[in-house]
């Protein structure tokens, strides 16, 4: 929708710049690169904003990859059907004891950066939220882990991206 929206004032632009003519009035003129600026201006601005948002969203998904692999290595060491108890965050399994699972024990805002506020799992969903600045609005990336689909322990495991998610809302995953 909002390709179209920019698809639609470009071509407006266009038309406007095509059928532009001064008035004969001297005072009064307003020169055409005024008004391309302006028109330019009022379009490039928020595609440059939603652009950089979207990248700086592109650097929390790079920083949840070392959890998604600890969440893959956890349910792959216990097994799909145990995962939901041992894969969150917060268990650290110690073998010695009889504890299985993978240690996810740190706290969700040791993830914390420039623009991630937060990681944390549970039953091996892994919810991420956003910096509520930078243009990114605390915005969150919930990925599923497809457990349920694996047949085996040696299954690959593929990840969806929960529709509750308002990265999506926000047009920045």
């Amino acid at each position: 929708m909002n390709r179209t929206i920019l698809a639609t004032a470009a071509a407006a632009f266009v038309a406007a710049s095509l059928s532009f003519s001064a008035p004969a009035d001297a005072e009064n003129t307003v020169d055409a690169s005024s008004v391309h600026a302006l028109v330019l201006g009022s379009i490039g601005f928020p595609a440059y904003a939603k652009y950089t948002a979207r990248a700086k969203f592109s650097e929390i998904l790079n920083g949840a990859a070392p959890v998604k692999q600890q969440v893959e290595l956890c349910v792959f060491d216990v097994g799909p059907k145990e995962a939901p108890i041992y894969c969150n965050t917060g268990i650290k399994a110690d073998p010695a004891l009889g504890q299985r699972g993978w240690n996810l024990s740190a706290s969700p805002d040791s993830y914390q950066d420039r623009y991630t506020a937060s990681i944390s799992v549970k039953a091996g969903v892994i919810t991420v939220v956003a910096q509520n600045s930078h243009n990114l609005k605390g915005a969150t990336l919930i990925l599923n882990p497809n457990i349920d689909q694996m047949t085996d322990d040696s299954s690959p495991m593929n990840w969806s991206v929960d529709p509750a998610s308002t990265c999506l809302k926000h047009d920045l995953c």
